[in-house]
């Protein structure tokens, strides 16, 4: 199972788009970890929409067309604008969270408030945007 996922760094305004077999361990990664790239300059990232895949190159496509300039915008109106959270107080959600818990958020649930962090997942209406 493969994961695309996207990240927003609500400081800075930057969204970051990547993909995963290992979501949580990415995740660590992007806000713990991570000792260099891109990601490190813009901490703390919010996880705001998750999609899974059988397949790593269908996951792959599913990336490319996220990162493409009609994907950012996509992802702009339909995740950030209807995305509410509060970077105030805002901490790492996966260190609160068990694994396995975490795992059974992301697969099940569409949203979860936990404290001032909001974890969001919205099914793609228009693939091809």
């Amino acid at each position: 199972m493969y994961q695309v996922y996207v990240l927003h760094s609500k400081l800075f305004d930057k969204i970051y788009i990547g993909y995963s077999s290992n979501l949580l361990q990415r995740l660590k990664s992007h806000n713990e970890l991570g000792t260099k790239g891109w990601t490190i300059k813009f901490r703390p990232w919010i996880l705001i929409h998750t999609e899974t895949y059988d397949s790593k190159a269908i996951a792959l496509k599913r990336e490319k067309e996220l990162k493409s300039f009609r994907g950012r915008q996509y992802i702009r109106t339909m995740f950030l604008k209807i995305s509410n959270y509060n970077t105030k107080n805002t901490f790492c959600f996966f260190t609160i969270l068990q694994d396995n818990f975490l795992l059974k958020i992301l697969s099940t649930v569409n949203s979860l408030l936990f404290k001032n962090l909001c974890i969001k997942s919205y099914p793609l209406i228009d693939r091809n945007f």
